[in-house]
């Protein structure tokens, strides 16, 4: 990546990060997938329920693998054949 444009983006993450501090929320920043995922690892205790929004770059970054396979209880509203009631008992949830 050239120079000025590392350096463009390194501000703009610095920017965004101290923005969701000042609004009580805590923000990381990652460079690879794989940081990303020992990231959320580190995040998310053993035997939480854990839920997502609608994102194609969960699936992108293999998030809602790790979810699905880690040992947490994931209200995975992606299942194949879910009836409109399991999936409004995922939401209840």
């Amino acid at each position: 990546m050239d120079r000025n444009l590392e350096w463009h983006q390194s501000l703009r993450v610095d920017r965004l990060l101290k923005r969701l501090e000042q609004n009580n929320m805590e923000g990381f920043y990652v460079n690879t997938r794989e940081e990303l995922i020992d990231k959320i690892k580190k995040l998310i205790p053993d035997k939480s329920i854990v839920g997502v929004g609608d994102s194609v770059t969960l699936f992108e970054t293999g998030i809602i693998d790790l979810l699905r396979a880690g040992n947490y209880d994931f209200l995975d509203k992606y299942q194949e054949d879910l009836t409109r009631e399991e999936k409004d008992d995922l939401y209840a949830r």
